[in-house]
């Protein structure tokens, strides 16, 4: 039993180092991540696509990436300094759901997408991203049911395609609070959250935000 765990090791070994190889040949570094990397800020220090990223090393889930994992940048010529994750003014944010990120910030084939989509089961509870008041809920187009949430500091959060909102304008709520349940209103191909966070009312990209 013993002799057949160490053959299974050493193949488990082998393989490993077999892909690593392969991949160095096609050009890029592997960056070991260090406390308080996010995958968008690993991506953005070296310039490569998040989505290349996550892709080429099979993450489904860009948000859950863990502290000594070696992650394997396409196309980068040496392994580079990632600073680590400071919240902007002391204001924090967390996911507002934990499922899968969809859909990117950023450009798309005639669009700029504003914000990330997460899907996840409908019913799903969704969470204030931080602590602020509520200055918009109600139907708000494309966007079905909508929550806007403003915050310290000139910030906003925005929440779409909710099931339904269980919040009201003025209410004040607190980070983790549960103000609406997952659906798909709206201009919509399933049930997803669409999450914004602004500054000064300017989209921002929220993987640069989020812990």
């Amino acid at each position: 039993m013993a002799k057949v765990l160490a053959i299974f090791l050493i193949l488990l070994s082998s393989c490993t180092l077999f892909e690593w190889t392969i991949k160095e040949e096609k050009g890029g570094v592997w960056h070991t991540v260090n406390k308080g990397e996010t995958l968008w800020r690993i991506a953005r220090t070296y310039k490569v696509d998040i989505e290349l990223i996550a892709k080429e090393n099979g993450i489904e889930d860009p948000t859950k990436i863990s502290v000594g994992q070696k992650i394997f940048i396409p196309g980068a010529k040496e392994v580079l300094k990632v600073e680590p994750f400071v919240a902007e003014k002391r204001l924090e944010f967390i996911w507002p759901l934990s499922g899968k990120l969809t859909s990117y910030f950023g450009k798309r084939i005639s669009e700029f997408h504003k914000g990330i989509d997460i899907a996840a089961n409908e019913g799903t509870k969704i969470l204030a991203s931080a602590e602020g008041v509520v200055t918009y809920s109600g139907f708000y187009g494309n966007y079905g049911n909508l929550i806007i949430i403003t915050h310290q500091h000139d910030f906003s959060t925005v929440y779409a395609h909710n099931k339904e909102n269980l919040v009201k304008v003025e209410d004040r709520v607190k980070q983790g609070d549960v103000i609406a349940l997952l659906g798909n209103t709206g201009k919509s191909t399933g049930s997803h959250l669409h999450f914004e966070i602004r500054s000064k009312g300017r989209a921002k990209d929220p993987l640069g935000y989020l812990e």
